[in-house]
């Protein structure tokens, strides 16, 4: 019976850094050109999703940190003093 060829995995630390840098270079050249060729134009209800998206998002993180700087002015700011211990003070 024939055994499988076993192939080990290269260690990366036993090529040197700019090989290895050279080798990801050439690797993400291919795939760049790749998924260029693959690419479609993005369909228009998808770029609608997509900006509703970011004005809920951009929405919510107004509100957050509305509430936030609420927060700050009712509960005092810890500081740590030069021994180390915390001190209660106000910005």
């Amino acid at each position: 019976m024939v055994e499988p060829l076993r192939t080990r995995a290269l260690d990366p630390s036993s090529i040197e850094p700019q090989y290895c840098r050279a080798i990801y270079e050439e690797i993400g050249n291919r795939l760049g050109l790749v998924l260029a060729r693959d690419a479609s134009p993005v369909p228009l209800r998808c770029e609608n999703w997509q900006i509703g998206l970011q004005r809920w998002t951009a929405s919510r993180l107004q509100l957050f940190q509305t509430v936030a700087s609420a927060i700050e002015d009712q509960v005092p700011l810890h500081r740590f003093g030069e021994a180390g211990k915390p001190e209660v003070g106000t910005p």
